[in-house]
């Protein structure tokens, strides 16, 4: 695992390899030992201030829900029904899907809030994808995360569930061109 002290963050650069436009899934486990106050914990990020190209996947300090943006002109989200625990591995995961503009959140390998009026992701700007911050902020996360994964497609409510309870091979479900960090 690794741990976000509120200083640092992750860069995993901005390769085509990250090139999310119509499908992806961000799948995660996180634990909080306290709660965001004044700004929001961000888990993994495509993201500049004031930059319309990009996504981001955080919890929100105001309400410590756990939210999925897109921003192409302007934020689509969706946030889950309820706040997020301290002291526990919570897993977290977003199923995005541009050509019917759904992204469905799920928390423990269950399906928590789909919204189907999502905004599209253009990919017009070289944005750095980001674990544990954001390079716009100076105020970084201060959690634990491990067994980060993006995929260029969108799991199946199954396939998600089956990360949850540590059943899903990575390598025979098609994991080409993805990335998976285990901490």
């Amino acid at each position: 695992a690794a741990l976000f002290n509120g200083s640092e963050y992750i860069n995993l650069g901005n390769t085509t390899d990250f090139g999310f436009t119509n499908e992806m899934t961000i799948s995660l486990w996180v634990y909080l030992n306290t709660l965001p106050s004044a700004n929001n914990y961000d888990l993994v990020n495509r993201y500049i201030d004031g930059n319309f190209d990009s996504f981001s996947l955080f919890i929100f300090a105001t309400t410590d829900d756990v939210r999925f943006c897109t921003y192409n002109p302007s934020a689509s989200c969706v946030n889950t029904t309820e706040s997020i625990k301290t002291g526990q591995w919570t897993h977290i995961a977003v199923a995005y899907n541009a050509s019917n503009t759904t992204a469905t959140l799920y928390v423990n390998g269950i399906p928590n809030k789909t919204v189907t009026t999502m905004g599209s992701i253009a990919i017009r700007r070289q944005i750095n994808i980001t674990i544990g911050g954001s390079p716009s902020i100076t105020d970084f996360s201060k959690l634990t995360m491990d067994e980060v994964g993006l995929w260029k497609r969108v799991l199946s409510s199954q396939e998600i569930f089956d990360i949850y309870n540590g059943t899903f091979n990575i390598t025979e479900n098609g994991f080409t061109n993805n990335t998976f960090v285990k901490f």
